[in-house]
C-alpha cells in the first residue's frame, strides 16, 4: 500500500506545505534524505491555539494541536521530496515541548 493509499484509507488530507514564518527553510532535500524543520499548528497562517495544556488550552485543543503539526511537517516533507509516495521511510521524528 502507498503512502496515499493509506492516508486516503483514514480519511487523511495534507494540508497545502504551510509557507515559513521567517526566515528559514521548511524543508531541504539532500540526497536520499528530507529534512524538515519545527513546525507548529498553523492552519491558514494563523496559529490554532497559544497557551499551557490545562490552563489557556485544553487537552483536546492541545491533541489537535500536535496532530495539525504533524500534517503540516508532513506535508512539507512531502512536497520536498516530490509527492507523499516518494517517502518510503520516517528516519526520526522528534517532538519537543516546553514547559
Amino acid at each position: 500500500m502507498t503512502p496515499s493509499q493509506r492516508l486516503a484509507e483514514l480519511k487523511i488530507s495534507l494540508p497545502p506545505s504551510p509557507l515559513p514564518i521567517g526566515s528559514y527553510v521548511p524543508g531541504i532535500r539532500t540526497g536520499n534524505l528530507v529534512l524538515v524543520s519545527g513546525q507548529l499548528a498553523f492552519v491558514d497562517g494563523k496559529l490554532t491555539c497559544v497557551g499551557k495544556v490545562g490552563k489557556e488550552v485544553t487537552l483536546e485543543q492541545a491533541n489537535a494541536a500536535a496532530r495539525q503539526a504533524g500534517l503540516n511537517a508532513l506535508a512539507i516533507a512531502a512536497h520536498t521530496a516530490g509527492g507523499i509516495d516518494r517517502i518510503v521511510q520516517i528516519v526520526r521524528l522528534a517532538v519537543i515541548g516546553s514547559s
